[in-house]
């Protein structure tokens, strides 16, 4: 760029918008100018980024002045262990897609290996899969000798919520917020020149960013590519004045697709992603998995559902949306030519889509699935060579197959296939050599402490009383 300040102009008026704003304008600070052309789209497609994030998450909200106090006292926000998956089409229907730190060695195997040899299931010397099994919460301690240390957690929230509150941030913190429509993009040599508003303005910037969901109109007008993947259709609706429930989603399987259910402060979010094809009963939109060939194209970088399209079956649109934009941070220009940024950034920007949909499709690997559009799609889809491999390697000899940055590490991995029932055929014979005696103290210890401690956590909803009148008391006190 040929001037020390920087003008961003980012598009869209929805989360994505906001949450990159704020965390640009975090860590430019007054290095940039930054300006948000609020679209008029509805919010509606917002439900499509979840309504959990997993632990990677907290270092971005704390950043953006989202910290578990703010969260907490000022939305309905909830905390998350994980994901219950009940009526799966796989060998094991039912199972807490849970998170947690990596599992022991046992004489430097690895922990899966003796579960193999035994026949035995991962779930329950997992404290976190047992305490959202309970319903009970509480915050894992620092010293790592203590059972509950090994479990961590995301949260549960509405988007809509804290779309609402980071806007608001946001004109305080001096981003400048134009509530106006666009008329026209503006482009020459296959750069956006300007983007000239209903009034008549014309804002040129440094760089571009469309967060436009799927309008995708800065992307659209340089010619970039969405490759197209499947059809889908999404209904959202929200159960109000419920007591908090446990700290867990729960996703139930059915006939035309799925349904989640999200316990939050006061109130349980519903959301349903089934084929257009299939019945409806409530207001629905439709919209596009699948992704752009290139995010990064001239001056203009498309984050969140601009770039993507994914199903929010996992916390994998978050974990996207989170990368999207520590990856423009990281590739700031420091030149009026973006080549080398843009190269880096579709890079990163593939293998992170990659990674990221090979974990969501691993929940199709499955047979004897319903006869309805959405499943025939879904396990049609093709299966790409690196989950064949990870597949392969586990079902042959428990071996987790990892690839660099994956968005999901190898404890989601390990707890995935453990759910769905994937048995490894073999196990590492080094297990042989273990003395079996002292591996069964050692397991049934782990179970017995999870066990323990789980019994005396108190229930979600309690503990989440008292943390907010702690924290009243300490912000008043």
């Amino acid at each position: 760029m040929t001037s020390p300040f920087r003008t961003i102009v980012i598009y869209g008026g929805g989360f994505a918008a906001h949450l990159t704003a704020a965390a640009f304008a975090g860590s430019l600070g007054r290095a940039a100018r930054i300006v948000i052309v609020a679209s008029n789209q509805t919010a509606e497609s917002d439900a499509l980024y979840g309504s959990v994030s997993a632990p990677t998450a907290h270092n971005l909200f704390e950043s953006v002045g989202l910290d578990e106090p703010t969260l907490m006292l000022r939305t309905q926000s909830a905390f998350s262990l994980g994901t219950r998956f009940t009526d799966w089409p796989s060998r094991s229907p039912s199972w807490m897609q849970t998170y947690h730190l990596p599992l022991p060695l046992i004489s430097g195997v690895p922990f899966q290996h003796f579960l193999t040899e035994r026949g035995a299931t991962l779930e329950p010397y997992l404290i976190s899969a047992r305490a959202a099994a309970k319903g009970v919460f509480a915050h894992p301690p620092e010293d790592p000798r203590h059972p509950l240390s090994r479990a961590e957690y995301g949260y549960q929230f509405s988007v809509a919520e804290l779309a609402a509150h980071l806007s608001q941030r946001n004109a305080v913190q001096g981003i400048e917020i134009m509530a106006e429509r666009l008329r026209e993009v503006q482009v020459a040599e296959r750069k956006i020149s300007a983007l000239v508003l209903e009034s008549g303005r014309e804002l040129e910037a440094d760089l571009f960013i469309d967060c436009s969901e799927d309008e995708r109109r800065l992307a659209s007008a340089l010619g970039a590519s969405f490759e197209k993947v499947r059809e889908l259709r999404a209904s959202f609706t929200q159960q109000e004045g419920v007591q908090l429930g446990a700290a867990y989603r729960s996703l139930a399987a059915r006939d035309h697709g799925w349904t989640s259910n999200t316990p939050l402060q006061g109130r349980t979010d519903v959301l349903s992603i089934t084929h257009p094809s299939a019945p409806q009963d409530t207001a629905t939109f439709e919209f596009m998995t699948g992704n752009l060939e290139q995010a990064w194209v001239g001056n203009c970088v498309s984050i969140g559902h601009a770039a993507w399209g994914v199903e929010p079956l996992t916390p994998a649109p978050m974990m996207l949306l989170q990368r999207d934009i520590e990856r423009a941070l990281d590739l700031i220009p420091v030149t009026a030519d973006h080549r080398v940024e843009a190269r880096e950034y579709n890079r990163r920007f593939k293998d992170d889509i990659g990674h990221a949909t090979a974990f969501q499709r691993a929940l199709f690997a499955v047979e004897n699935v319903p006869e309805t559009q959405y499943w025939r799609d879904a396990v049609a889809e093709p299966i790409g060579e690196k989950l064949r491999r990870k597949l392969a390697q586990f079902k042959s000899r428990g071996i987790l197959v990892r690839y660099d940055l994956e968005p999901f590490n190898e404890e989601d991995w390990a707890i995935l296939l453990n759910g769905m029932g994937v048995k490894p055929e073999r196990y590492d014979r080094q297990v042989d050599g273990i003395d079996r005696a002292a591996v069964t103290q050692q397991l049934e210890g782990i179970e017995r402490a999870v066990a323990q401690v789980v019994s005396k956590m108190p229930p979600h909803h309690v503990y989440m009383t008292n943390m907010k009148k702690y924290l009243e008391k300490q912000k008043h006190g």
